[in-house]
């Protein structure tokens, strides 16, 4: 028996210690809704928050657009993938440049069952997502669907990598949708 074609959201999970990073600037947002005229940046500037006394997290984001990868997560899975995205340095003041890279993927796929997912949100949300399982791209790690540009969607494999590479108990994985019928998404995995 194969594994079910599963589709997830990856977020931090918060608690009183988290420190996390914001990113500063909306530049990437921009380059995924007009990849053709938006210039795409060198580097991206940051800033902390949370807990000063606590730990840095491996995936300190819950930004829809641009994962953010601490610089260990980003060694484990950097050659996997590699050729799929780009990996933009996260310049945040107090810390050695490197120590944070936003994962931006440039697969864009048609993949969405319009009929059967509920219809994006003003602002792209789509909170009940349902895919066409012979079309998600599952050979790369994440995608972004052509209704929806700037929500990064992680194909199972890459979503549990990053899991078994980040610390244990840090980060959810949401599942958004699976081809096992019997399988239960997540509530709101776009949702706070």
């Amino acid at each position: 028996m194969t594994d079910p074609a599963e589709v997830f959201r990856i977020v931090p999970r918060f608690h009183d210690s988290f420190r996390g990073v914001f990113l500063e600037d909306d530049q990437i947002l921009r380059w995924e809704l007009d990849e053709q005229t938006v210039p795409l940046p060198a580097e991206v500037p940051g800033s902390l928050h949370g807990d000063p006394a606590g730990t840095l997290a491996d995936y300190p984001s819950s930004d829809f657009g641009s994962p953010i990868l601490s610089a260990a997560l980003l060694r484990a899975v950097r050659d996997r993938f590699s050729g799929t995205g780009h990996f933009i340095p996260v310049n945040v003041p107090s810390l050695a440049f490197g120590a944070y890279t936003a994962y931006v993927p440039t697969t864009v796929f048609d993949c969405l069952d319009q009929l059967n997912s509920s219809t994006p949100e003003a602002t792209g949300k789509i909170r009940f997502a349902v895919f066409h399982q012979h079309l998600v791209p599952q050979q790369v790690p994440a995608f972004r669907l052509t209704e929806n540009k700037t929500y990064v969607y992680w194909n199972a494999w890459a979503a549990r990598s990053i899991e078994s590479s980040a610390a244990p108990g840090s980060l959810e994985l949401r599942l958004v949708w699976s081809s096992d019928p019997t399988a239960t998404p997540h509530r709101d995995p776009m949702g706070f």
